[in-house]
């Protein structure tokens, strides 16, 4: 999120993902795996994520608090495929995704309206309806579906011979969409038809659709009944209708309420019906998951249909009329669905088809997925990727049946799980290899099995590792065998090794380059001479570096962190690291520096400084979550004792805003987030501190205005009016405002933030809500908003499909002066398929103008995927890297900051490039041509 001061005017902007709140205590790292981001360079995604159902894989980001986004990972793994989830078998299922993992046939078959040709289309890897394949099939005309394929595996597919008939999924070159950019067909007295049998209730339906107009009688969605053109069919006003004829349906007038719903055209609904066992009367009905009044069918005569007819967009007769409208999916089951299977379809369907609809449901159907990491990210820029290589059955679990593994059990963060029976494991390469003597490692991890083998937790070299261990006394055992070999093991039983099953830990090794040492939860084991030299090519975590030699060695348990640092970090930093991680995983270190004032509150973000003794000291804060503490090294600054500590975490964090609710008299803005501080004064003698605000650190961009308006605020509770705190000094330094401090004003267990006395010459520029681009059927919609303005005459929106050469392509006029937040809003009507780039320019008044940050959206199928540059920054060489099994080749090039082509080649899974002649500086690499291309940026050192 960036937020620009435009000349004399406050604008408030979102421009990209809240990156800038992680914990500082991971730079400088040399590999760094989390489940939740832990550095503020790192803008890539967490881990690699393959769903059991059909192996298909995607990334998982984080959300704006920097934590692993679980919402996505589970719509990945559970919302596709729900007749495998689903326990009735679908009597018929008919639908623009792919419905079930094993269904290998086609989607639908499409009749093209230049010369009458046909077609079947499939679907794409990931289960979507192949649209690329349908626009060239059917070019700039438009398309009929003259066959919609049964998924159900009953073979009952839905035709119509007759041209006139046959409903439409593109028109004159484009295809028909709903508002997510999903294919519908669309229906407008047009149907498809099979012969079906159904002789018994119970009933269950379920259709996605949406009205286009509005018809009287009937204009119905789908249905079945045995007496051909006159029976009722399924429709969207719920008025159900079944006699002794056998005529199973609905009567859509598409008039007055359906229950608490007023129905209209153009708005898509997700609607399902529940008919139980025979002879009962009560139709049960939903939509978008929501109950709607029971139905009294008024007879109890039993649903007997021995012959007859199904048809989708009903055949229009003198008494009902088609649908006018669209539909994407109908299934329908020849049982009843219980609660928690309707539930979870329709949220499938919501999910899907980007229609508001139900959550994930509270419990899933027993027959959930699995899902696995096959690829867990480097986020130390260094480009060490965990992957598994010796076959998908060892890749580590990361949800099971639909569930988010977690650390600590049913409650805690996500974590991977690890078997010793599946010998999983993740494994990385380094390149170069690593020759030193000095190393760190710190994990997060839980043991989950009590056994008397050596199970090992990670393993670091370039040969097998051997059996020989240490008889260390210790309670766990580092091993450096010979100068290439390093590995970090439990052995579960004997004296002295308190591992506790179920248990989460923080591990921690060091090599100082003359001896050893291993810490659990902050407790020391014993030092052990080690003088040896390291040369490491490789890392694998949950296992032995080769599998294939030593297959009983892999650990059963849990990880969600992993760190190295090459070099023996000093033990104030380690105290600082392991009080970050306890605190957010709620896990119990010796030593720890920080206690959140509640468990599971203010444990984002924990940093800090410290002192262990003159030569062992953190004395500034580096990537904070917006406040952190520099402390000067005279004899009257804080840190002048062994044991001096300052900490501070932060609440769960929002998109950054500004309050003005429990402020003193004179402040008249603060920063909506407050920070938890701990302070341990081991002198009681106190000492100067300079407290700083970082704008970009908090997740905006700007530079703050004059000095002497901000305040820095405290509270001792984290409600309640807040106070000046006294004795500060305000300075600006970049884009911090600092404050000079006696410490003794610094309350410990006490809530801090920065205020501002004049909001127009001391702005806090803190982002709203959001500059955001979303795909809609064929026009691309901008959304940004301003939290106040000064002087602001009005927008020029600019758009550019290589972010280089942007134009004008419209206008909005600004509030002026406002105080108030504002949202605006443009609609981009030529939507470029691929990736399209957009900025703001802000104009005040006076002529003055200034750029926001450009943002990037993809619309529709674009062949160039996501890339990676690595390492960022990069000193004599640099990897560019597509995703996946790439097999087509395209075009890269490397630009220098003067807009110059210094390099051309071609891609197709991965470049080496060396670039020791480069010159320092900011390069951007851009892949592929035209409108479809994306662009990233590395630093050469």
């Amino acid at each position: 999120m960036k937020l620009y001061k435009i000349c004399n005017i406050c604008i408030l902007l979102i421009l990209s993902g809240n990156s800038a709140l992680f914990s500082q205590v991971s730079y400088n790292s040399s590999a760094l795996y989390g489940l939740r981001k832990l550095t503020t360079t790192y803008n890539g995604n967490a881990i690699q994520v393959r769903r059991a159902c059909d192996n298909a894989t995607t990334d998982i980001g984080f959300t704006s608090s920097g934590t692993l986004d679980t919402i996505a990972l589970k719509n990945f793994v559970v919302g596709p495929s729900p007749l495998n989830i689903i326990t009735p078998a679908a009597e018929g299922a008919y639908s623009l995704r792919k419905l079930r993992c094993e269904y290998v046939g086609f989607a639908i078959r499409v009749r093209r309206s230049s010369d009458g040709s046909t077609s079947d289309i499939g679907f794409t890897t990931n289960g979507d309806l192949d649209t690329v394949s349908l626009k060239v099939f059917v070019g700039s005309g438009s398309g009929f579906v003259i066959i919609w394929y049964d998924q159900s595996g009953n073979g009952r597919n839905a035709t119509q011979a007759t041209q006139a008939l046959q409903p439409r999924i593109v028109n004159a070159g484009v295809i028909e969409k709903n508002s997510s950019n999903r294919p519908s067909i669309f229906f407008n007295g047009t149907y498809l038809k099979n012969a079906f049998f159904l002789t018994t209730q119970p009933v269950s339906t379920s259709c996605v659709w949406r009205a286009r107009g509005l018809v009287s009688p009937g204009g119905e969605l789908f249905g079945w009944g045995n007496n051909s053109g006159t029976g009722r069919r399924l429709g969207v006003w719920f008025q159900f209708i079944s006699g002794s004829t056998g005529r199973y349906g609905v009567e859509n007038q598409l008039a007055g309420t359906v229950g608490s719903n007023v129905l209209s055209t153009n708005t898509w609904y997700i609607a399902t019906q529940v008919l139980p066992g025979a002879n009962l009367p009560a139709l049960s009905q939903w939509i978008n998951g929501s109950a709607q009044p029971t139905v009294n069918l008024g007879t109890a005569t039993p649903l007997n249909i021995t012959a007859g007819e199904f048809a989708i967009g009903t055949i229009p007769t003198a008494n009902v009329q088609g649908h006018n409208g669209d539909i994407q999916e109908v299934i329908y089951f020849n049982a009843q669905l219980t609660a928690t299977e309707r539930q979870y379809l329709e949220y499938s369907q919501s999910v899907y088809y980007g229609i508001g609809g139900p959550g994930i449901p509270s419990t899933l159907p027993a027959n959930t997925p699995d899902a696995f990491i096959s690829a867990w990210y480097d986020q130390s820029g260094n480009g060490i990727h965990l992957t598994q290589t010796g076959g998908i059955s060892r890749q580590p679990r990361i949800l099971s049946s639909g569930n988010i593994i977690k650390l600590n059990g049913a409650t805690g963060w996500p974590a991977i799980q690890g078997t010793s029976a599946d010998q999983t494991n993740l494994t990385g390469i380094f390149s170069p290899a690593y020759t030193g003597t000095a190393l760190t490692v710190h994990s997060v991890v839980r043991v989950d099995e009590n056994s008397n083998a050596n199970r090992r937790i990670w393993s670091l070299g370039n040969t097998a590792l051997n059996s020989t261990d240490f008889n260390s006394p210790n309670f766990a055992n580092i091993h450096q065998l010979g100068n290439n070999r390093f590995r970090f093991e439990r052995i579960f039983t004997g004296p002295g090794r308190p591992f506790t099953v179920g248990a989460p830990m923080v591990l921690s090794g060091r090599f100082t380059g003359a001896n050893r040492q291993m810490f659990q939860n902050g407790t020391a084991s014993g030092i052990r001479a080690d003088a040896n030299t390291f040369n490491f090519t490789s890392i694998r975590l949950l296992q032995s570096i080769n599998p294939a030699g030593e297959v009983t060695q892999a650990f059963t348990g849990k990880m969600a962190e992993f760190s190295m640092f090459y070099s023996a970090l000093n033990t104030t930093r380690r105290r600082l690291i392991e009080s970050n991680e306890g605190a957010f995983h709620g896990i119990t270190t010796t030593g720890s520096k920080y206690t959140p004032p509640t468990p599971a509150t203010y444990i984002y973000y924990v940093n800090g400084v410290g002192r262990e003794s003159a030569t062992d000291s953190v004395a500034a804060t580096r990537e904070s979550s917006g406040m952190g503490f520099i402390i000067n090294n005279g004899a009257g600054d804080f840190l002048k004792d062994n044991g001096d500590y300052l900490t501070c975490g932060i609440n769960a964090p929002i998109a950054p805003s500004t309050s003005t609710s429990d402020l003193p008299p004179t402040v008249i803005q603060r920063w909506f987030n407050d920070w938890y501080l701990n302070k341990t004064d081991i002198g009681s003698n106190n000492g100067m501190v300079t407290v700083y605000f970082d704008y970009s650190d908090y997740g905006v961009s700007a530079l703050p205005g004059v000095a002497a308006n901000y305040v820095l605020l405290s509270r001792t509770s984290p409600s309640g009016t807040f106070s000046i705190v006294p004795g500060t000094t305000p300075i600006i330094n970049g884009d911090q405002v600092r404050f000079a401090v006696d410490a003794s004003n610094l309350i410990s267990n006490s809530y801090y933030t920065i205020g501002t006395l004049d909001p127009v010459s001391s702005p806090l520029p803190i982002v709203l809500s959001g500059f955001s681009a979303i795909c809609k059927a064929d026009a691309t919609h901008l959304y940004w908003s301003t939290a106040s303005e000064t002087n602001n005459r009005y927008f020029t929106i600019e758009k550019s499909v290589d972010a280089i050469t942007f134009k004008a392509i419209g206008q909005v006029d600004g509030a002026g002066n406002s105080q108030q937040t504002r949202n605006y809003s443009f609609i981009d009507q030529n939507q470029v398929e691929g990736t399209t780039y957009y900025r703001l320019k802000q104009t005040d008044f006076d002529g003055k103008f200034k750029y926001s940050k450009s943002i990037a959206v993809t619309c529709g199928k674009s062949s160039i995927q996501n890339f990676t540059v690595y390492p960022n920054p990069a000193t004599s060489i640099v990897t560019i890297e597509l995703p996946g099994n790439n097999t087509k080749s395209t075009n890269f090039e490397i630009i220098n900051a003067q807009g110059q082509v210094i390099y051309a080649g071609i891609i197709v899974n991965r470049v080496v490039l060396q670039i020791d002649k480069f010159v320092s500086g900011v390069y951007l690499v851009k892949v592929g041509t035209g409108e479809n291309v994306l662009i990233k940026k590395f630093i050469k050192k």
